[in-house]
């Protein structure tokens, strides 16, 4: 029985030795608003709204974390080309959570989200890249 359980340690430790991940895993959250005129606005436009906002806030803030990434690993990219790869990479973790608030006469929609980056999507998101450049210069 000691060596069944000394054995099943020993295989255990290997598989936990194998699956390693290099990746890293980036987790940001972001605040989205949008505000709408008490009686004049509608509420699920506030709402997919202020969703686009707080992932665009996720990705700007993402973008430089990236760019660092990048940089490390020889890739020289513009601001915009990091941006489009962080906007194709993003995935939210949780639901989003909305908030209301009254500003006078105003509603301010919130919305919260978390999401995450994996840097071997980015990565792979690049040689893709990478490859359909080479093969447009090859055609040509």
């Amino acid at each position: 029985m000691k060596k069944f359980l000394l054995i099943m340690m020993c295989f255990m430790a290997t598989i936990f030795q194998s699956t390693e991940v290099s990746a890293e895993e980036i987790i940001i959250e972001a605040d989205g608003y949008y505000f709408i005129v008490e009686g004049e606005g509608d509420f699920s436009i506030a709402k997919e709204k202020s969703l686009e906002q707080a992932l665009r806030e996720a990705s700007r803030m993402a973008s430089p974390r990236i760019q660092r990434i990048l940089e490390s690993r020889d890739h020289m990219l513009t601001r915009d080309e990091i941006r489009m790869i962080v906007n194709e990479v993003i995935h939210l973790v949780e639901e989003p959570r909305y908030s209301i608030s009254y500003e006078g006469d105003e509603i301010c929609y919130q919305c919260h989200v978390k999401v995450s980056i994996d840097t071997d999507e980015v990565e792979e998101r690049l040689r893709d890249e990478e490859k359909s450049h080479d093969d447009e210069n090859s055609n040509r």
